[in-house]
């Protein structure tokens, strides 16, 4: 929140990470949103997800997930 940067961490540790940091609402990604990242965004109150790519089968609900082709 206030455009504060929180860090770089493995995507293995990302939720751990999210837990850690309070008001996070965006997650930068240097790789594809999958799945199980698009439902840690969801249930962690993430509202924007964005990297390199986006999973063609994936179904964000209440979140904003963009990749490189949308930017």
């Amino acid at each position: 929140k206030g455009n504060k940067f929180a860090g770089r961490v493995p995507v293995k540790d990302l939720s751990r990470a999210i837990k850690q940091v309070s008001g996070a609402e965006i997650i930068v990604l240097d790789g594809e949103i999958v799945r199980d990242i698009s439902i840690l965004a969801e249930t962690s109150g993430i509202r924007t997800v964005v990297g390199t790519s986006v999973d063609k089968s994936l179904r964000p609900r209440g979140i904003k997930v963009y990749g490189a082709q949308d930017l």
